[in-house]
């Protein structure tokens, strides 16, 4: 009797673990990670939209998915674009940024509100047999970028870098638009400055 009881102690805690893990919601990956350092170099590619927004809103809600019929709590959080640096969101619109989970995404609070941070956002686009579609959801979690300016010198710092990543992308642009109409330029000059050389 007294063996059986022990295994019942043994056995007990087990089974307490496995029911637990059955209930972790599936995005509990979310969890699983740090955000990674504005200074980290391709720390900006994976965004959609990175912008500086003034948190206007907070909503708590729960979102249900038709296909699946999975229900998901979620945080959608809105703020009013004040500079932007990825994706087409034009100053003064309004970005709705989606935060699926329970207490393990980077939620807001109250106090933030009209307050700015600079925000990432991007969509999943992972296809997961029997799992609901979030790509239409521009989302955040807690590795996603987010920099409040309550937060200094963080933020500004933040800005600092991902304002001199963007120029130094378009200068690199405009300078591969440019190479091949001044080497076009070059090699012509340089055959009439050696026709005309040869002729006089």
């Amino acid at each position: 009797m007294s063996q059986l009881f022990k295994a019942s102690l043994f056995v007990k805690p087990i089974v307490i673990i496995a029911v637990a893990m059955v209930m972790v919601p599936r995005l509990a990956h979310a969890c699983m990670c740090l955000p990674t350092p504005i200074t980290e170099e391709g720390s900006t590619d994976r965004y959609e939209v990175v912008f500086v927004g003034e948190l206007i809103a907070i909503e708590r809600t729960e979102n249900i998915f038709p296909d699946t019929h999975d229900t998901f709590p979620v945080e959608i959080n809105s703020y009013v674009v004040h500079e932007t640096f990825i994706g087409s969101v034009p100053l003064g619109d309004t970005v709705h940024i989606h935060q699926f989970g329970i207490g393990c995404t980077n939620t807001r609070v109250e106090d933030q509100l009209h307050t700015k941070f600079l925000i990432g956002g991007f969509r999943d686009e992972r296809k997961i047999p029997d799992w609901p579609n979030m790509e239409e959801y521009l989302q955040a979690q807690l590795c996603t970028l987010s920099y409040s300016e309550l937060y200094e010198p963080e933020y500004s710092n933040a800005i600092y870098v991902v304002r001199n990543r963007i120029k130094a992308a378009l200068e690199r642009e405009l300078a591969n638009i440019l190479v091949l109409p001044l080497a076009t330029v070059l090699v012509i000059g340089s055959i009439i400055f050696v026709y005309f050389i040869k002729e006089y």
